[in-house]
């Protein structure tokens, strides 16, 4: 893969794109996505059949990348087509890593704590990776080592260098969120590279606006 960011989507944005929508059916039987793209996106919502393995295997043979997105502990089936994917570029979960693969899946990073340093600590447990950068958008709350999801507070913002996105004070805590400029910037400074859905890259400013 290109050391850039991949929008995995019908291709509304300018940039290399990873198409979703392949996987199987729930009878099992390969489900195909429109097109290729700059990759493909698998996911494991239906398990698949056996005789299905080697349909599937062939269809992704043509693709430049298969990144896994799995939710799921893999299966033997799952496996066993990940095996004869081997040779091919490839990109599995953390759950997949003892399985054939080029790169691991890891993230997305969530504050508190350095981005580097967690990047770095998947490199050096993984080797090759590439990065979910889902957006941030979490809460954190003073004497409280759990976090929320947050709604975008009010106030003046600033950029943290730690987490490599905006930060605001909020309340009885801090809020952390990104805009497109703080993503870009989070992913440029992985130089690995990284995926985000398209829809959560519609949801995000292009940059921080004066007093959010």
């Amino acid at each position: 893969m290109k050391n850039c960011i991949y929008f995995a989507g019908s291709g509304q944005f300018s940039g290399p794109r990873l198409v979703p929508g392949w996987g199987f059916t729930e009878t099992g039987q390969p489900r195909f996505g429109s097109g290729t793209g700059d990759g493909i996106l698998l996911d494991d919502r239906w398990p698949p059949a056996r005789e299905a393995i080697g349909r599937m295997a062939e269809a992704l043979r043509g693709a430049a990348v298969v990144v896994c997105d799995f939710e799921k502990a893999p299966s033997p089936l799952l496996a066993s087509l990940l095996a004869r994917l081997e040779g091919q570029e490839t990109v599995v979960p953390e759950s997949c890593a003892d399985l054939p693969h080029s790169a691991v899946l890891v993230g997305p990073y969530r504050p508190p704590g350095s981005f580097l340093r967690w990047l770095a600590g998947k490199r050096r447990r993984y080797g090759a990776l590439v990065l979910d950068a889902d957006p941030i958008r979490v809460q954190l709350r003073f004497g409280s080592p759990g976090r929320t999801q947050a709604p975008v507070p009010s106030g003046t913002d600033w950029f943290c260098a730690g987490a490599l996105c905006r930060c605001v004070r909020s309340g009885d805590g801090f809020a952390f969120r990104d805009t497109r400029e703080s993503l870009r910037a989070r992913c440029a400074a992985a130089a690995v590279p990284a995926i985000v859905f398209e829809a959560a890259w519609a949801g995000l400013a292009e940059a921080s606006e004066p007093g959010r």
